[in-house]
């Protein structure tokens, strides 16, 4: 990452990399996010004969004219096939090769940033250095699988000789998303739909009155076209403004009320539908850990407004689990109006 990155830099993504706190660097996130900028897929290369170095390169799937330089389409299709099947919930995938002679090799000139690809290794400095052991893709981190595994790892076990992989960033991601039957384990919210990150952003005043507007008229849709980060940020505002008075400036589980302390938290995300963004019944008041526990699924919300905690989500956090556990069972406290829309809830357990 860098201010003003281009193909002679090292860096491919634009922004500030002098962030230190893990809010700051969700905060660059989510302005990426809404600068459509595309969606960047890290790729991670581990060469045959290359000991445990895995070289790295940022693509973009959708970049925007500038840096067309940086398009996934560059990249040979083994790896864009790679980097377009990962998901929410599976953030990271590879390829082993078993030998430089396999026919479907393809070819890395570590070297070079601008178009490092090819499928001829002698067109290549140093032939047996470019070959690729593996490919896989992602964009938020990289880690490369044991020889034979079909695991992520850190690094490449010794010896191996192969791996490399690709990750999606944002938002995000890596864990299965949880559902209250399965009990699978957490989900990873996108940056897009932290509505505590959304709440620090900036926010025009003429845009929060009319998003104002439009709630007490009934209109709750913020489209997509809306999508810069100042206008998330008014929105935010708007909405979490009439959803906290609704529940009385306190945390509908916790009674917490320090208005430090409180979140409007969407129920469906906002990435999920933008004809709901602003309805106040898509909003519960809740405090940080609350918000955080049910944006990452580690708790959920039945129609009868009980709340209940996953364990397997927690995943031996005996800290968090007796933070959480006198909650599990508790009712929600009901706003003074708008109180959560039941088939809102019924469409949150079901992400």
């Amino acid at each position: 990452m860098a201010p003003n990155p281009d193909k002679t830099t090292i860096e491919t993504i634009p922004g500030d990399p002098n962030f230190v706190t893990a809010l700051q660097a969700d905060g660059e996130f989510l302005q990426l996010s809404l600068q459509s900028f595309g969606q960047p897929y890290l790729i991670a290369v581990k060469l045959f004969g290359d000991g445990n170095t895995l070289h790295l390169r940022v693509h973009v799937n959708n970049p925007t004219p500038n840096f067309q330089w940086a398009d996934l389409k560059s990249a040979p299709g083994l790896v864009q096939n790679l980097a377009m099947s990962t998901t929410q919930n599976s953030a990271v995938r590879w390829h082993l090769f078993d030998s430089p002679q396999d026919p479907a090799v393809v070819f890395f000139d570590p070297d070079a940033k601008f178009s490092p690809w090819s499928k001829v290794g002698s067109s290549l400095p140093g032939n047996s250095r470019g070959t690729i052991a593996p490919s896989s893709s992602s964009s938020q981190g990289a880690t490369t699988p044991s020889s034979g595994s079909g695991q992520g790892g850190t690094k490449p076990s010794s010896g191996s000789g192969q791996g490399a992989n690709t990750q999606q960033p944002n938002g995000t991601q890596g864990s299965g998303g949880p559902s209250p039957s399965g009990g699978q384990g957490k989900r990873v919210p996108l940056s897009i739909d932290r509505d505590s990150l959304a709440e620090e952003l900036n926010s025009s005043e003429e845009e929060v009155k009319e998003f104002e507007v439009l709630i007490d008229a009934g209109n709750f849709e913020a489209p997509d076209k809306e999508g810069v980060s100042k206008t998330r940020g008014s929105a935010q505002q708007a909405f979490a403004k009439r959803v906290k008075d609704n529940y009385g400036w306190r945390c509908a589980l916790t009674g917490i009320s320090s208005r430090e302390f409180l979140i409007a938290s969407h129920i469906v995300p906002w990435s999920v539908d933008k004809t709901i963004r602003l309805d106040p019944a898509n909003g519960i008041c809740l405090s940080v850990l609350v918000d955080r526990a049910f944006e990452y699924g580690y708790i959920y919300i039945n129609d009868d407004y009980t709340v209940h905690i996953l364990p397997s989500a927690i995943a031996g956090d005996v800290a968090l689990e007796e933070y959480l556990r006198p909650f599990d069972g508790a009712t929600l406290r009901m706003p003074s109006k708008q109180r959560p829309n039941l088939d809102y809830l019924r469409r949150r357990r079901e992400l």
